[in-house]
């Protein structure tokens, strides 16, 4: 599972003009704190593009059911769960920007 990153960055630094995806995809684990992998980057080594692909991947497997677990969360639940990690795991900016787009839709529960 830890190879993804690096996997996606291999398959995408062969594309021309796919350079900055391909850092986005190899840092999206790293962690604010630096104990992310696959370097252990931490703030503001890590790309503004993989804080935010980290913040809608965490999003996404908590409120989609997976193969691993049967359930799923409630949007709510998973944003409780991700502010509870903000600044540690995930960059305050980015936590914040989401916090205030899902707030301003009325169809959140």
């Amino acid at each position: 599972l830890q190879q993804h990153p690096l996997q996606g960055y291999e398959l995408l630094k062969r594309m021309p003009g796919w350079e900055a995806a391909a850092r986005m995809v190899h840092e999206h684990h790293e962690r604010m704190d630096g104990t992310g992998y696959p370097n252990a980057l931490q703030r503001d080594e890590i790309c503004l593009g993989a804080k935010i692909i980290a913040v809608c991947d965490a999003f996404f497997s908590l409120t989609n059911q997976r193969a691993d677990r049967e359930y799923k969360k409630s949007m709510l639940r998973a944003m409780s769960e991700i502010n509870k990690y903000n600044g540690t795991q995930f960059d305050p900016k980015v936590v914040e920007a989401l916090n205030k787009a899902l707030a301003a839709d009325p169809s959140i529960e």
